[in-house]
């Protein structure tokens, strides 16, 4: 039963529904407004910064320039104007540097020296040479130097640029400071009445003798004068600014002398770039004020308008617009719905029940494959909490093959051949748990459900768990190749041993038939030792294969006693030299050996160390054996070293198991159950074994065995 109160709040869903989805489109309005602002804000900056570095950039390169002059001048006293104007046309100013003005040199000059120094210029051909502005003063500083020497150039000789505040406050900076200085904006001596620019100079002081001085007094007292570079602003600007001319047909930029953005201290305006183009500015712009040479500019950043910033702008209001359709959409949407849920609730809570009780997993799926509903039985099949509710979702730890363990396509798996229209039954797959790795053996059947019009609209898919069944018939299947393969390999080594010796027992016979007193004693002797071997190698054999199956059948046990490890390891070395000397290999070498006394099983623990001898003599290549023996706090070391071929790092744990023998050696023979029941021994004494070993570099059996606590 659902209560008034419940009825009620149900009532007002829609109604909430319209509220939360208005308040969400406002808010995306406004966020969307604000992220596009911060976006144009944020490439404003960018291209402010980029605009300003271009131009501290090339101040820079500048002011290196008016560096060299003033290294030239220094090491240059008696310099001629035939030498500069030769320096200055080294340096390629128009291209090396271009957008200046020239490269020039204003001399300091006292007043009683004012007429001499005009005297000598005018020797140099210059006959109405004179500094100007003519008023009487202390001192001058007439431009003695200017290149390159064009007409424009020598409307500024003589000048002295002292006279003006602008310039004398940048001169004053620079000589004060001793560092370059760039003046306000003035207009250039050079200037016509036609095509007038604002202009600047940058000034950098010049002093008597090497080093600079550190005083304020002792730089005003040997100043010698200023080396100078003027410039128009806008050629200065065009020259930058030519070469960037995508980012200035996006923005308009205008460049203010000092931290203010009066029009009468308009430096530059890129809109000199393009005399096309409207005047006009967008709403969003970015100030920033550049500092060079101890002097300040202001650049303002703005956008001009284009489709795209308009688009943008408007942008946030159409998701508002489009917003408020949405959520009036959704709000009919909703409320038409509700009515149909309600009515089919009840009939969906039997359902449910009626599924949750089946002892089958249940799985109902969609036309697009996303699930519809899962019973516990398939959810506790498929160790998960929740239904997975699309396709994707249960691919994220859904992973199928076949039950031989191939991959299967995704067009193959239950619920994608249900909804192709197969119907099946007993269709086995295996199911990887992709967060734990686990692998379960499954059994799916499928049905699709049809409308009136032929169309699918459902598929209905069972599923047990049949892991436990199939794990046992995998446990028998092997069980039954290893007995096979067990069979193979021992028939085949048998085998061996018998072949020789029947091959020798008929040689001896057809020895004694011929003649009895032809056998010399050396070849009896020859004869009962081979038959003795191959009666060994028989019995190693068989004692191998007793000792699986006393593992397989739990019937392995170990009589332990006190045993000193290095008289038992140096007893093997005497039972086995003689098979080293057959194989012509020095007999292996104790290089160390700690007086150690264990708690183990003595034949046991010699048939592993037998083991790995025998095993050094086949793969050793003849080589020296060394053995070392080394205590480590409760625990014992035995490593058995060769140098032979070594083993690749991908066998190292694969020689460890039945019936693995290295293939490299073409003469080895046996069951490869040595290294087999060397691990089963040294595990039984709840010991550890391992290999260490480099191919080329031979190999280092390590047999880890624990000592008594006390």
């Amino acid at each position: 039963m659902i209560s008034k109160f419940e009825k009620r709040i149900k009532a007002v869903h829609p109604i909430l529904i319209l509220g939360m989805c208005l308040l969400i489109t406002l808010g995306l309005t406004l966020l969307a407004r604000r992220t596009i602002i911060n976006r144009h804000q944020e490439r404003l900056a960018q291209l402010s910064e980029t605009i300003s570095n271009s131009i501290a950039s090339r101040i820079a390169r500048y002011e290196n320039s008016l560096t060299h002059v003033h290294a030239y001048l220094k090491t240059h006293p008696n310099l001629t104007r035939e030498n500069f104007m030769s320096y200055v046309k080294q340096l390629s100013v128009s291209q090396t540097y271009p957008g200046i003005q020239g490269l020039g040199y204003t001399i300091r000059i006292k007043h009683e020296h004012l007429k001499a120094y005009e005297e000598s210029v005018r020797k140099e051909g210059f006959s109405d040479f004179k500094v100007w502005p003519r008023h009487k003063r202390e001192e001058y500083f007439s431009i003695h130097f200017l290149e390159p020497f064009d007409w424009r150039n020598k409307r500024a000789f003589g000048f002295d640029m002292y006279t003006q505040s602008y310039r004398e406050k940048a001169m004053s900076k620079a000589r004060d400071n001793a560092r370059p200085s760039l003046t306000e904006s003035v207009t250039l001596v050079q200037e016509t009445d036609k095509k007038t620019q604002p202009g600047f100079l940058i000034y950098l002081p010049l002093y008597e003798g090497i080093p600079i001085p550190e005083t304020v007094e002792e730089r005003r007292k040997k100043l010698l004068g200023f080396v100078y570079a003027p410039f128009r602003a806008h050629d200065f600007f065009n020259e930058i600014f030519s070469k960037e001319m995508a980012t200035h047909s996006e923005v308009s930029v205008d460049i203010y002398d000092g931290k203010t953005t009066n029009p009468e201290n308009l430096l530059y305006s890129n809109d000199l770039l393009f005399p096309n183009l409207k005047k006009e500015r967008s709403n969003l712009s970015f100030k920033n004020v550049l500092e060079l040479s101890d002097h300040n500019w202001t650049l303002v950043t703005t956008f001009r308008p284009n489709f795209t910033l308009t688009l943008e702008t408007i942008f946030p209001w159409l998701i508002g617009l489009l917003g408020s359709i949405l959520s009036f959409l959704l709000f009919w949407i909703f409320h038409a719905a509700r009515s149909h849920a309600l009515a089919i609730e009840k009939s969906l809570t039997r359902f449910n029940a009626l599924v949750a009780n089946l002892t089958e997993g249940l799985i109902f799926a969609q036309p697009n494959g996303d699930i519809q509903l899962m019973n516990k039985v398939a959810m506790k099949i498929y160790g998960i909490d929740e239904i997975p509710r699309s396709r994707n979702d249960c691919s994220q730890f859904i992973t199928f093959r076949t039950p031989s363990g191939e991959d299967i396509h995704p067009d193959q798996s239950p619920i994608a051949r249900a909804l192709k229209g197969e119907k099946f039954a007993d269709y086995e797959l295996q199911f990887i748990d992709k967060n734990t790795g686990k692998i379960f053996y499954l059994i799916y059947g499928g049905t699709p459900i049809y409308n009136k019009k032929g169309e699918i609209v459902l598929v209905v898919v069972t599923v047990r768990d049949i892991t436990y069944k199939k794990k046992i018939e995998i446990e028998l299947r092997e069980a039954l190749n290893a007995r096979d393969e067990f069979v193979s390999i021992s028939s085949h080594e048998l085998k061996t041993p018998l072949t020789s010796l029947r091959l020798k027992a008929q040689l001896f016979r057809h020895k004694i038939d011929k003649n009895e007193t032809s056998l010399s004693p050396q070849e009896v002797r020859k004869f009962a030792e081979d038959t003795d071997e191959q009666v060994s190698r028989l019995n190693r054999l068989v004692e191998d294969m007793l000792d699986v199956s006393r593992i397989r059948s739990g019937k392995f046990s170990l009589e332990k006693d006190d045993v000193n490890i290095c008289q038992l390891i140096q007893s093997v070395i005497d039972q086995i030299k003689l098979q080293f000397l057959a194989a012509g290999t020095a007999e292996p070498t104790i290089e160390h050996c700690d007086d150690v006394v264990g708690y183990w099983d003595a034949l046991r623990i010699e048939q592993v160390i037998n083991n790995l001898l025998t095993n050094a003599i086949r793969y050793g290549e003849g080589k020296p054996v060394t053995l070392n023996i080394k205590k480590f706090e409760d625990k014992v070391r035995i490593f058995v070293k060769d140098q032979g071929a070594g083993i690749s790092k991908d066998k190292q744990e694969k020689i460890f198991q039945r019936f693995e023998r290295l293939e490299e050696v073409s003469e080895t023979s046996g069951l490869g159950l040595g290294l087999f029941l060397s691990q089963k021994i040294v595990l039984a004494h709840e010991g550890n074994i391992w290999v260490e070993s480099e191919e080329g570099k031979g190999s280092c059996f390590i047999v880890e065995l624990p000592l008594p606590k006390n």
